[in-house]
């Protein structure tokens, strides 16, 4: 499963939505067949979020334009 956009509003930050946001997408997933999940993410956004919910790097690219 590729996982596009997962976008959570200011006020809704740091309570648990993004977390419960990705498991239900990651059980949907699952429910039609997806065996892994992938998505991408620049490191002004959440990084740090994907790797706390074990997901791994996979690549990184140094020069992608300002």
């Amino acid at each position: 499963m590729y996982l596009d956009v997962l976008w959570i509003a200011d006020e809704y930050r740091h309570k648990g939505c993004g977390k419960a946001m990705l498991h239900e997408a990651e059980r949907l997933g699952k429910e039609l067949g997806c065996t892994f999940t992938h998505t991408c993410t620049f490191t002004y956004q959440s990084p740090n979020f994907y790797k706390n919910m074990g997901y791994e790097v996979l690549g990184v690219n140094d020069e992608y334009p300002d």
